[in-house]
């Protein structure tokens, strides 16, 4: 395997210390596709992952140049996302296909989870990976939504490279309530209250990030109701 110049070849770890866990989220296809269009929950995603005290890195094979600006219209006020890695903190293997190092990062593979459309990039640490379908800008995409759950329960996992089969055994329960809409609605407003109820003691002000992405999810149910058929309105990237 040759390695892409820019790979730190001196030995320091790619990124600064941190000792939050670390969702690494791909960018190319698993949230942005070729028709500039905001794959449907990522905001609500980024949300309950800075709630539950993660660091959120971007790694993508694109270049410098083009990611960063992507990245600026994904997070424009630098809210949700701590670092950017970009295709000069790939490898490259004897195909020249970018491959994606989680090791030179400086994280512990533990401690951290992906979310990428191209688990086998990730090679021997394919377990981190969170596997989703490419979005090729559907706006009744609901890929998103139902990894949302992830941060429910990811706590209970010493090693994160246990959670990502949980994630995918949700998938069929989220799909349900898909179709049943107003029950859903209802079960989850009712969840909502009991756990802002039993919360507000310990959290304050704050919302806890169970309750973020059952808000979450109920505003992705509602705007479900209201995508149109064929099109859907286009935020464009920056020219």
């Amino acid at each position: 395997m040759k390695v892409s110049p820019s790979c730190r070849p001196d030995g320091r770890d790619l990124l600064p210390p941190s000792d939050r866990r670390t969702l690494f989220l791909d960018l190319e296809s698993s949230t942005i596709p070729s028709l500039s269009l905001k794959r449907p929950g990522v905001d609500q995603l980024l949300r309950p992952a800075v709630a539950s005290n993660y660091e959120v890195v971007i790694f993508t094979a694109g270049t410098r140049l083009y990611a960063s600006s992507v990245i600026d219209w994904l997070d424009p006020n630098r809210e949700f996302i701590s670092h950017r890695l970009y295709q000069d903190a790939c490898t490259i293997d004897a195909e020249d296909q970018y491959l994606k190092n989680l090791t030179v990062t400086g994280r512990r593979l533990d401690r951290s989870v992906v979310i990428d459309d191209s688990p086998t990039v990730y090679g021997d640490h394919s377990q981190n990976v969170i596997p989703v379908s490419p979005f090729y800008g559907d706006p009744k995409d609901v890929v998103l939504l139902k990894i949302l759950w992830f941060f429910e329960f990811e706590k209970q996992f010493k090693d994160l490279r246990l959670a990502p089969p949980k994630v995918s055994c949700l998938h069929a329960f989220v799909a349900l309530m898909m179709f049943f809409p107003t029950i859903a609605h209802s079960f989850l407003s009712f969840l909502g209250s009991i756990v802002a109820g039993s919360s507000c003691s310990r959290t304050g002000s704050h919302s806890p990030p169970c309750l973020l992405s059952i808000g979450c999810f109920i505003d992705l149910l509602d705007a479900s109701s209201t995508f149109p058929s064929k099109t859907s309105k286009k935020e464009e990237l920056p020219t």
